[in-house]
């Protein structure tokens, strides 16, 4: 009848969420989208969302951990997916025969027998992880250092060479991929080692001595 019309004009036309409508097993249905923040913020209160991941290269770590990397849970945003459910004019219903009324009347009363479930869940700053990771790379990677003529002692008539260094890397891609793998996963403890990748220098003492071991047994 009329009177049942005008009711369900009511509902369909509330700011709030339908009925039949859950977040973390929570019936949010009824409520408004603020109030429906809320009460999804207090069951996940006590969800441990802390993290710390040792990064351990060489004798060095760093801790990568919830202190630096923010989490947070994508609460809004699911409350706002809750709330726009049968609120759209699904594709279902043009071309039905149905005014985009009947339809919004059709998906909230199913969502009675057919409830609408929803999961929030945690993520972390893929920002701050990244510049994170990325400060670890610039710490750890260098270039090789090629050795070089240091002096020549006129006495001994001999010269004396610096040491070559060889150079250290670690892709940036890699290190972070790892990390985001690891915390997608839910991971919260755990240490990753990572080696480095060594590049020889492209003169090394050995063969700089040489080249001059050459010269040297040269004679006019």
């Amino acid at each position: 009848g009329r009177e049942n019309h005008d009711a369900l004009r009511a509902e369909i036309f509330t700011d709030r969420i339908y009925p039949g409508t859950y977040i973390d097993n929570v019936h949010v249905g009824g409520m408004t989208r603020e109030q429906a923040i809320r009460e999804i913020e207090t069951v996940n209160d006590d969800i441990d969302a802390k993290f710390d991941l040792v990064v351990s290269i060489g004798n060095e770590n760093w801790h990568v951990n919830s202190e630096r990397v923010p989490v947070s849970r994508n609460i809004r945003e699911t409350v706002e997916k809750a709330w726009a459910y049968g609120r759209s004019n699904s594709a279902g219903n043009i071309g039905s025969g149905k005014t985009p009324f009947e339809g919004r009347v059709q998906q909230a009363s199913e969502l009675r027998s057919y409830p609408q479930t929803y999961v929030t869940k945690q993520d972390y700053d893929h920002q701050a992880l990244r510049t994170l990771t990325d400060g670890i790379v610039n710490y750890v990677n260098r270039d090789p250092v090629n050795s070089t003529v240091q002096s020549f002692n006129f006495s001994t008539k001999t010269f004396t060479f610096t040491e070559d260094t060889p150079g250290a890397v670690i892709d940036p891609e890699d290190l972070y991929s790892r990390m985001t793998t690891l915390l997608d996963n839910g991971v919260t403890s755990t240490t990753v080692r990572v080696v480095p990748q060594r590049i020889e220098a492209e003169m090394t003492k050995a063969e700089l001595m040489n080249s001059f071991g050459l010269i040297s047994a040269y004679t006019t």
